[in-house]
């Protein structure tokens, strides 16, 4: 069952609570992801679902609230393999975010995006040589046409490729363009995009276990590409930690500067 939990309500707004339950039953959501598809500053929610139809193993599921009607489902397709990361911004620079996803199958290492605004139109398509782990979106390189970019941790390339790519969409339904990329072994499993100076724009947060082969190695590290760094500012720390397994960020003491939350099995 997925929730909608809406913890601040001013007098006369619409409740906008509610759950969605995958279908047909015995099937889990495994996935979610909210964004601003529509340009109309209320965000839709997507949730990809486990499938055991035949071919079909996953399912997503688009949903979006109107104040009048409530909540409405406005997209669903079906595929051949779950995705392992969702991820919504602003690709094309239109003011309305896109959906990213990413899948990590032999011969099917995916990144698919869609454009909602009108009718969720695939815009990429592309297939890669190695799985991939972690995706987000968000402004984290300065560009003239003011998109998002598209920040991705990938896994099996060794210490010969980049594990640890960024790309920006560029009107191509082809070919992303490579931004910038680094060889992280072993691979950095989770990021976080968080705008910890306050400038406008975000940096990049990459989390991995702090231990390879009983070696301690640097867990977290970050890069700043924004004006306010100069092209790179590094840090890296938690060397030799490995409780931690998710980051996120946000400005959590409303100062305009986001903070990171680092999650362990019993902690934040």
């Amino acid at each position: 069952e997925a929730i909608v939990y809406d913890p601040y309500r001013q007098p006369g707004e619409s409740d906008v609570a509610t759950s969605f339950t995958a279908a047909p039953a015995g099937q889990t959501w495994r996935l979610a992801v909210t964004g601003n598809f529509y340009g109309n500053n209320r965000d839709g929610l997507v949730l990809l679902q486990t499938l055991n139809q035949g071919s079909l193993k996953a399912g997503m599921r688009s949903f979006f609230f109107d104040p009048v009607s409530g909540w409405t489902p406005n997209w669903s397709v079906d595929f051949g393999a779950l995705f392992v990361g969702l991820a919504a911004g602003d690709v094309d620079g239109d003011n309305r975010d896109e959906l990213a996803g990413i899948r990590a199958v032999t011969g099917s290492n995916l990144i698919i995006m869609w454009k909602p605004n009108p009718n969720w139109t695939k815009i990429f398509e592309g297939n890669y040589g190695y799985p991939w782990v972690s995706i987000a979106i968000g402004d984290v390189v300065e560009d003239t046409q003011n998109k998002d970019e598209i920040v991705t941790t990938r896994s099996g390339v060794g210490s010969n490729l980049n594990s640890y790519l960024v790309f920006r969409w560029v009107n191509s339904s082809s070919a992303l363009q490579d931004v910038v990329g680094d060889k992280y072994n072993p691979y950095f499993r989770w990021i976080a995009l968080a705008d910890v100076t306050g400038n406008g724009d975000d940096e990049i947060y990459l989390l991995r276990p702090g231990s390879s082969g009983g070696v301690s190695i640097v867990a977290l590290t970050s890069r700043n590409y924004g004006d306010d760094g100069g092209s790179v500012i590094q840090f890296n720390e938690l060397s030799g930690q490995t409780r931690f397994g998710n980051i996120h960020g946000g400005d959590v003491d409303g100062d305009g500067r986001d903070e990171l939350i680092l999650m362990s099995a019993d902690e934040y």
